[in-house]
């Protein structure tokens, strides 16, 4: 401007001043729309400056001269309504000269752009098309011959621009210049471009033939429709153009095309107004149709009776029926105080408008996390504490959208204070939040402001119920003003086509000197997770894993217990646990050599992952007395600063307790596993909340108890044993325990309650320096606290002895069986060749048919045994019982000493039947029977017979039988008293000695 000051005055003082200093701005709409677009970067308060500037200069004369395709304020229209008001004092400052072509100018226009044949001129349709402009020329008043109507519908300019019909080139130039703001531009697209409806649509599809109909204004009106239907719906025409629409959805199943066609011109002839110079009755609507005016007016008739339509007598022409009483503009002005007293903009934002995520594409490419803000709307917050905390994404993008303008400076002042990282802290969340401050705060204020009111209006006002052109009215200019307020949005937080920085904060400092919001959230992501591992492995570095890449990280977490001392933890070829393991574990050395075989360490200083054991580490320090579950450790990992996906953290915790597996305890369903295995995994994996983790709270040799306890198990005098230590010794003596072992009774109390106290142990801890204890018997007069030198040795004593007595039940269990075995065989205690005579007895019977039932399965063990040993009491005690003696129970051992002596008495009954055998002449074949009776005292007398006097005895049977009967004595036990009765005077009674040595 100052420039321009200083030209005028050398122009004043210069020879030839002439009339002062013309200053002309062409296509001036450009750099108004761009001051529109850009208000942080541009100012049209410059304008006004001109003007007043131009009007004081003194002694130098300054025109300012600018041309726009329509008024000022017009450019305004999407900007809130102060910055709407500045405009239009801007306007007033300058003189509106309008420059409004003629209908002859606009004419001549389109008659020199189409280029129409001879042949077409001549045609039926160039003559057609010269009739209705003559014909027009006369229905409008003017004729066609005089200079005055010639300059006023120039008759021959219309005919010329055939195949388009006279009143759509008389009403191209109203509509394109009154409704959509252009005027040769917006006719040139009409004619050349290949949009829907349009001329170069109409030309392909249509052949010039003498029959062929012109282009005519209902096909004009479907080319509004479908290519500038949002532009040409200005302010003044909503209803016009609302009612159309709801007319033309309206009209009865009998409508005809004709009658769809004259309601689509009278709503055109409407729209355009005076400047087409056509009125919409049956003169103008026969021509615009190519009807005849009887048939247009049968036509009127039916669209009035429909109430499509409406003759308004003062203006002499048709026009659509709006139907609607409601004052639109009040009717939202209200709606806009009530939308302003309710206040609450952002949570209605965040129900209608929710905003994509915003990616941090610079922070994924460097460590490869994908990571993404998440936006949201909020109030303006009384204190920092009260802002909102997520939980999707990796952070808030807090959306700040005030009701009212005067809430913005205060906030900003907090965000900028220096307290204001703690304060976020206050709220009880990690995650980082952002908050955005917005950019043109007016504007989309104003615009939401303005969407509300409508949607307030039409939830609210009972009229529209029965008003459906007011509604329809209401619902176009809510989708205008739903555009409006996504362009506000975006302009406001995270558009990058502004130039102006992004107002963000973040932990008390202004971050939004970037314009791109990626940016910025890369920017965010880098401070909030710089601890973040760099792990690019798309296939595991995710939350959720696909099918192939869960099962290529469960089979690398097994293989972490069953081959963790091999090379690659033993993988061959190239299978996707490969990839995982390479990224994971080879990368950064958690898999690496130690001494002489591979094994999982701790991560070294500088590794990428040492900040992730620290984390670890550091949170279960902090809750040493008590534990933390995998799902637990998960959410650490998943927090910042350190950020791990769920599909890595998996992995990487069962890593972390490998390569701690001395200091931690692992529990699962609340119970110690002192020695996991690659079973765990696929629960692990299922279900983590169920696995948890401990850090023992005592050192290496820190506790006496410990030491005692040490020494009990047997570990070296120079080995400074953990509890880790002590206690899965002591867990696993009784985890390794048998079935018989794991419930017997048949052993000491001290022994019994240990066993208890270690299976029912769910904190090793406290198993070592509580129940220990008072298992062993020594927490009667005084606590592990104030045990005495004593005290502690005899802790070490009684463990001691009672682990041993838990280890020794199975042997002692095989020595009783033993045992049985001497006495009822008949064998001493210091017989050592007892069992291989036994044996070989039994290797004499191998084959014998009269075997008892009760004693062949212990025949056929003893016959096959080739040693005296363990194993062999093992095979005769499941050969008597039926089930090994690791699962016997105390009822079981039990039931052993009872069949123990059938066994023995069977199998010393089938030797003498043996020796029996044996003493008969080999020529004999008879029948043998082994009669054995035991009285009640125990006398037992028995002998081995043949039924060679079977023959004999069978008169003395039917005599017995016979005086039987007559006595009246009868069934078995009349059979049994006989045969004991003959026995008794037989056979002398058997000697526990004679029978053993029988």
């Amino acid at each position: 401007m100052t420039w321009t000051l200083k030209l005028a005055e050398q122009v004043r003082a210069s020879s030839k001043p002439g009339d002062g200093l013309c200053v002309l701005i062409d296509e001036m709409g450009k750099l108004v729309e761009w001051a529109a677009l850009k208000q942080a970067s541009s100012d049209i308060y410059l304008l006004q400056q001109l003007a007043e500037a131009a009007a004081r200069v003194k002694g130098a004369r300054v025109c300012v001269v600018t041309t726009l395709h329509q008024s000022l304020d017009a450019y305004a229209e999407g900007l809130p309504r102060t910055v709407r008001r500045e405009w239009a004092k801007v306007g007033g400052r300058f003189e509106v000269i309008p420059y409004l072509e003629s209908p002859r100018h606009v004419v001549r226009l389109v008659s020199g752009a189409i280029r129409t044949s001879s042949e077409l001129s001549q045609s039926a349709l160039g003559k057609s098309v010269r009739r209705d402009a003559l014909a027009l020329a006369e229905v409008a008043g003017t004729g066609a011959t005089s200079a005055t109507a010639e300059s006023e519908l120039p008759v021959d300019a219309l005919a010329n621009c055939a195949p388009l019909h006279p009143t759509v080139v008389l009403t191209l130039g109203p509509l394109f210049r009154a409704r959509l703001g252009q005027n040769e531009r917006s006719l040139f697209a009409f004619l050349s471009s290949q949009e829907p409806y349009g001329f170069q649509s109409y030309l392909a599809s249509t052949a010039l033939s003498r029959d062929a109909r012109t282009y005519r204004l209902d096909q004009l009106y479907d080319y509004a429709l479908a290519n500038t239907g949002v532009r040409v719906v200005g302010a003044d025409s909503d209803r016009t153009w609302a009612a159309t629409e709801l007319a033309l959805a309206r009209l009865p199943e009998a409508t005809t095309s004709l009658d769809v066609r004259v309601l689509k011109c009278i709503a055109l002839l409407g729209l355009t107004g005076a400047g087409s110079g056509l009125r919409a009755d049956r003169p103008i609507l026969a021509l615009a149709t190519g009807e005849r005016e009887s048939v247009v007016a049968d036509v009127l008739k039916r669209l009035e009776a429909t109430s499509a339509i409406v003759f308004r007598k003062f203006k002499g022409s048709y026009q659509v029926w709006d139907g609607s009483d409601l004052d639109i503009p009040s009717l939202i002005a209200q709606s806009r105080n009530v939308v302003r007293a309710q206040g609450r903009l952002a949570e209605r934002l965040e129900r209608l408008f929710p905003q994509y995520p915003i990616v941090a594409t610079r922070h994924y490419q460097r460590t490869g996390t994908l990571r993404h803000l998440t936006p949201r709307f909020v109030v303006v917050p009384v204190s920092l504490s009260e802002l909102p905390s997520g939980d999707s994404g990796d952070g808030d993008l807090l959306l700040v959208v005030p009701d009212r303008l005067e809430e913005l400076p205060n906030l900003r002042a907090m965000l900028s204070a220096g307290k204001a990282n703690a304060a976020l802290a206050e709220a009880g969340s990690t995650r980082p939040r952002i908050v955005a401050l917005p950019r043109h705060a007016e504007q989309l204020l104003d615009a939401v402001l303005d969407f509300f009111a409508i949607d307030e209006a039409l939830r609210t006002t009972p009229e529209l119920s029965s008003d459906p052109v007011g509604r329809r009215e209401l619902e176009d200019r809510r989708l205008r003003a739903q555009d409006r307020v996504a362009d506000a949005i975006a302009h406001a937080f995270t558009s990058s086509h502004d130039r102006s920085p992004l107002e963000w904060y973040f932990r008390g400092e202004s971050v939004g000197h970037e314009t791109r919001p990626s940016v910025l959230a890369s920017l965010v992501c880098d401070q909030a997770y710089k601890a973040a591992p760099v792990l690019l492995n798309e296939l595991i570095n995710r939350a959720d894993l696909s099918s192939a890449a869960a099962s290529a990280r469960r089979q690398l977490m097994e293989r972490l217990f069953t081959h963790r001392h091999l090379e690659r933890l033993g993988i061959e070829g190239s299978p996707p646990e490969l990839g995982i393991y390479r990224s994971v574990l080879e990368r950064t050395e958690l898999h690496s050599k130690s001494g002489d075989e591979w094994d999982i360490i701790a991560p070294k200083p500088g590794s990428p992952f040492a900040a992730t054991w620290a984390t670890l580490d550091r949170a279960l320090i902090e809750h040493r007395s008590s534990r933390l579950s995998f799902a637990d450790l998960q959410a650490v990992l998943a927090a910042p600063p350190i950020g791990l996906r769920d599909g890595v953290s998996g992995l990487l915790l069962l890593v972390y307790y490998l390569s701690r597996r001395n200091e931690l305890f692992l529990y699962e369903d609340n119970s110690f596993v002192p020695s996991p295995a690659d079973d765990i995994v696929q629960r692990l994996l299922k279900k983590p909340s169920t696995f948890e983790l401990q850090r023992s709270s005592v050192g290496r040799g820190q506790d006496p108890l410990l030491v005692s306890a040490a020494q009990a198990i047997g570990l070296p005098a120079d080995w400074t044993p953990t509890v880790l230590d002590v206690v899965k010794h002591i867990i696993g003596v009784v985890l390794r325990l048998s079935s018989y072992a794991g419930t017997t009774q048949e052993l000491t109390p001290i022994a019994r309650r240990l066993r208890s106290a270690v299976k029912g142990a769910r904190d090793p801890v406290k198993l070592l320096r509580v129940q220990l204890p008072e298992a062993l018997g020594l927490t009667a007069e005084r606590t592990p606290q104030n045990f005495t030198s004593d005290d502690f040795d005899q802790f070490a004593t009684t463990l001691r002895e009672a682990l041993e007595e838990l280890k020794g039940l199975d042997d002692r269990a095989l020595s009783r069986i033993e045992q049985t075995l001497r006495r009822f065989f008949g064998g001493d205690a210091d017989d050592a060749e007892f069992f291989t005579r036994l044996i070989g007895r039994a290797k004499a019977l191998r084959g014998a048919t009269f075997v008892p039932m009760v004693a062949r399965n212990f025949l056929d063990v003893s016959a096959a045994a080739t040693r005296v040993d363990p194993e062999y009491f093992r095979s005769v005690a499941t050969a008597v019982v039926g089930k090994p003696v690791t699962h016997w129970t105390d009822a079981d051992a039990q039931h052993f000493d009872y069949r123990a002596l059938d066994v023995a008495r069977a199998f010393c009954a089938a030797e003498e039947m043996a020796l029996a055998v044996a003493r008969r002449p080999s020529a004999e074949v008879l029948p043998m029977v082994r009669v054995s009776v035991v009285d009640s005292h125990g006398q037992e007398r028995h002998g081995v017979t043949s039924l060679s006097a079977k023959g004999k005895l069978s008169g003395f049977l039917s005599a017995v039988e016979r005086l039987a009967d007559e006595h009246g004595v009868s069934g078995d036990d009349f059979a049994y008293a006989v045969i004991a009765t003959m026995m008794n005077r037989v056979a002398a009674p058997v000697s526990e000695h004679e029978d053993k040595a029988a």
